[in-house]
């Protein structure tokens, strides 16, 4: 359900016509800046769930109760759950934002949506909690939180490091699955259990020194890493919000956003995954070739093993990926990696314009004046996708607890 507001800037007296999508909770904070000035305009939807009514409470502005429907000199589209058009000096779409996705994309957002909000701010504190727990092992805070979380008559053996580490990626699913692109993530861990972590497979291959990589330290390291960008997704999930995954190319321009927090998760995804692409990689090549350091044919010719691969830079690494032939696994990287963008949004000169939601970087040295552009909703899609190869190296860990399970039960 959409409404319109009239509210009247209080230094310009311009008026901004509101269509705003009534929220499904019970405060909606609305913060823009006037078409005319940039003064701020701050107003809250208040909404009586119980009731189905809804009102307005504006704290900087004044609100226009006797304008026409149509009557304003700026047009703002609000959602905290949407993409909307861009603001306008003309009137709004008759069409709402709604109904101008494709069909198809409007039943995945719609559902992906739902899903998302399913989850109480009381939940996910309570899943930030078991993150952090879990980040410095501390097993007796984790189970506890883990009890408030799912059903203690279903909690799995926490005395073995399977257990421990199973237990918290079924909850990490149980937040985050409706945020990530959940099929790929499936299909890599069918990958992993029918195709490498397999009986045959280990008597076959060089798997058992891939082994040794994952020691206590190592894996220590690699948790906190992980846990901290899982809180800071859980922390910034209502600027994530707004991508879905979908196709369509009409709106594009979100209410509520934050380049830099944005940008900066997206690069520091974008570091972990290079700095752990070296296990994905090792477990690619004893598929593909026997052992983990066999390259691909065409790398360049100081690449001769996996350590070497391991310390030259991501943008190398992505063109020493791209030889492999298995896409699985190459899927780790190749729908995010992009050097040019990382560099460029932390290294160089970037741009962002907050009225169009471009973003402008000039990422090649020897050429300082080209410039590149891409859209802050298509750094929301590269984000998650960015934080689902996260997850999916997070799931080695997964996978190598329960094959030392299982060698020492034999």
């Amino acid at each position: 359900m959409w409404t319109r507001y009239h509210l009247k800037c209080d230094n310009c007296n311009n008026v901004t016509n509101l269509r705003v999508q009534i929220p499904e909770k019970e405060v909606l904070p609305i913060r823009f800046s006037c078409g005319y000035c940039s003064s701020e305009i701050r107003a809250n939807i208040i909404v009586d769930l119980e009731h189905i009514k809804y009102s307005i409470e504006v704290e900087k502005g004044c609100l226009i109760k006797d304008m026409e429907f149509n009557d304003g000199d700026y047009y703002l589209e609000y959602s905290d759950t949407l993409s909307v058009g861009k603001p306008s000096k003309t009137p709004h779409d008759q069409i709402m934002p709604t109904l101008r996705m494709d069909s198809k994309d409007f039943m995945i957002a719609k559902i992906k949506k739902d899903l998302r909000i399913d989850m109480e701010d009381y939940d996910w504190d309570l899943f930030k909690d078991l993150t952090r727990s879990y980040s410095k092992n501390e097993q007796d805070a984790y189970e506890m939180i883990l009890n408030k979380i799912i059903d203690d008559k279903t909690t799995p053996n926490l005395n073995t490091e399977i257990g421990y580490h199973k237990s918290f990626i079924d909850v990490r699913n149980m937040f985050l699955n409706s945020w990530i692109d959940y099929e790929e993530i499936e299909d890599y861990k069918k990958w992993l259990h029918k195709k490498i972590f397999t009986k045959k497979f280990f008597l076959k291959t060089d798997i058992n020194q891939y082994l040794f990589i994952y020691t206590n330290d190592y894996i220590e390291e690699m948790q906190y890493y992980i846990c901290d960008l899982i809180i800071r997704f859980i922390d910034m999930r209502k600027y994530l919000i707004y991508s879905y995954g979908t196709n369509s190319v009409g709106d594009n321009y979100v209410s509520e956003q934050d380049f830099i927090s944005i940008k900066n998760f997206y690069s520091d995804c974008f570091e972990f995954v290079g700095r752990y692409s070296h296990l994905v990689f090792r477990l690619q090549n004893i598929y593909e070739r026997g052992s983990q350091n066999i390259m691909p044919n065409g790398v360049p010719k100081d690449v001769v093993s996996a350590d070497i691969f391991m310390s030259i830079d991501n943008g190398r690494k992505l063109d020493i990926i791209n030889l492999c032939s298995e896409v699985i696994p190459k899927r780790v990287f190749c729908s995010f990696f992009d050097n040019k963008l990382r560099n460029g949004i932390n290294h160089y000169k970037t741009i962002y314009e907050e009225a169009t939601q471009i973003i402008k970087y000039y990422p090649i040295t020897r050429n300082p004046g080209q410039e590149f552009t891409l859209s802050y909703m298509e750094l929301l899609g590269l984000s998650l996708k960015a934080f689902t190869a996260v997850l999916k190296i997070h799931e080695l860990i997964k996978f190598v607890k329960i094959y030392e399970f299982k060698m020492a039960i034999k």
